[in-house]
């Protein structure tokens, strides 16, 4: 078991968190990954999606501080491959407290300049913490719900790189087919949402990201 702590992280609400778990996390699954899902959000839309899915994810709704390294020591006895934390979208001490847990981070971000203002600001967030806490936490960007070639989208990406940001080359486009997973906790089996959750899974899969596709027997695991 490879107990890698996956966090998704946004300053800024609505961001596509919960969605961009929900697809990690269920490709996982599918590839036979036991996976654990621990939702720090108030709205609690991450712990609805794991009530519905067909998938036996473990999860739990935690709202104090204290209460996530225990978990995460309690889970990592239990044998996970994946533990997920989707948070809160605002700064918070909870927030810290997972960031510190955490082994992988990953910060959507719609193309619209809010968006960007607020993942950057979580990106640096990270890095703080990573500072302070004396260890190092893979971290990258991740444009969702793209309308691609625009010039909104083409000044954001430009904004993003010209920031230095770690994005990701994958650009997630509008889908409704991730209504329906976030909405019955399916994988979508064809469509745009199935090509783009093909090409996000395949890119953190290439770069290593993704602790529970290094084991020897699953190395280079191809796309369903």
């Amino acid at each position: 078991m490879s107990n890698q702590v996956i966090s998704l992280m946004q300053t800024k609400g609505g961001a596509g968190k919960s969605t961009t778990l929900a697809t990690i996390a269920t490709h996982m699954a599918s590839d036979g990954a036991k996976i654990a899902i621990v939702d720090t959000d108030p709205n609690k839309d991450t712990y609805d999606f794991c009530k519905a899915t067909k998938y036996d994810f473990k999860f739990a709704f935690i709202d104090n501080p204290n209460e996530i390294k225990p978990a995460i020591s309690q889970l990592k006895k239990t044998g996970y491959d994946a533990i997920f934390f989707d948070t809160a979208g605002a700064d918070s001490t909870l927030n810290t407290y997972v960031i510190a847990n955490s082994d992988l981070v990953i910060i959507p971000a719609k193309c619209n300049k809010s968006d960007a203002t607020k993942a950057v600001a979580t990106y640096r967030r990270v890095m703080a913490a990573c500072d302070n806490f004396n260890k190092t936490i893979e971290t990258r960007l991740l444009l969702v719900d793209v309308d691609h070639d625009t010039r909104m989208t083409n000044s954001i990406l430009s904004a993003l790189i010209k920031a230095d940001m770690p994005l990701l080359n994958t650009k997630v486009g509008h889908a409704t087919g991730f209504k329906e997973l976030t909405s019955n906790g399916s994988i979508p089996k064809s469509g745009a949402a199935k090509n783009h959750i093909n090409s996000l899974m395949c890119e953190l899969q290439m770069k290593n990201l993704l602790d529970f596709y290094n084991k020897p027997q699953l190395k280079n695991v191809s796309e369903a």
